[in-house]
């Protein structure tokens, strides 16, 4: 039985290409970023409060046992990319407390909002490093986040009213 028989007239099949043996773990790598890019972003947003003597509206205060109450105002700006809905604010250190007045706010990227607020400092005790305040904000798509940014209150009107309205 001899050799194979050949056909002359028929041109010969082109060599079959293999694929790389990368390409899949490329494929796989590509569509595992895909998914990680589309995800949503689960960072809280990103929020700034700002109490500034430039941007205090009227402030009234009332001392009483050794605590100052005052009605005052702050800024909260948002400093994300999303808009939110400001739902809570409030600080709570030794010797302040800080509570929001009215409802929620909304706050749209890049914008600032003035908060009016309810703050009582003890006499004597006026917090000297930053203060940690909670907001509690809900995006669009109605998670809730708390942000907790650092206030300094030292050297604020706050701290000036109740500086005059404490006994010496």
């Amino acid at each position: 039985m001899g050799q194979p028989l050949v056909d002359l007239d028929t041109p010969p099949a082109p060599p079959r290409r293999r694929m790389p043996r990368w390409l899949p773990w490329l494929a796989a790598l590509l569509l595992v970023g895909a998914l990680v890019l589309a995800r949503p972003d689960d960072r809280p947003p990103s929020i700034a409060v700002v109490v500034d003597a430039g941007q205090l509206g009227p402030i009234a205060a009332t001392y009483d046992a050794g605590t100052v109450r005052i009605e005052s105002q702050l800024t909260v700006v948002n400093s994300g990319a999303v808009p939110v809905e400001l739902e809570d604010l409030a600080a709570e250190a030794e010797g302040l407390t800080v509570h929001a007045d009215g409802g929620p706010r909304s706050l749209g990227p890049g914008r600032a909002v003035v908060v009016g607020v309810r703050v009582q400092l003890s006499c004597g005790t006026v917090p000297l490093t930053p203060v940690r305040f909670h907001l509690t904000v809900r995006t669009a798509d109605g998670r809730r986040s708390v942000v907790e940014p650092l206030v300094a209150i030292a050297d604020t009107p706050w701290t000036a009213v109740a500086g005059a309205a404490c006994p010496h």
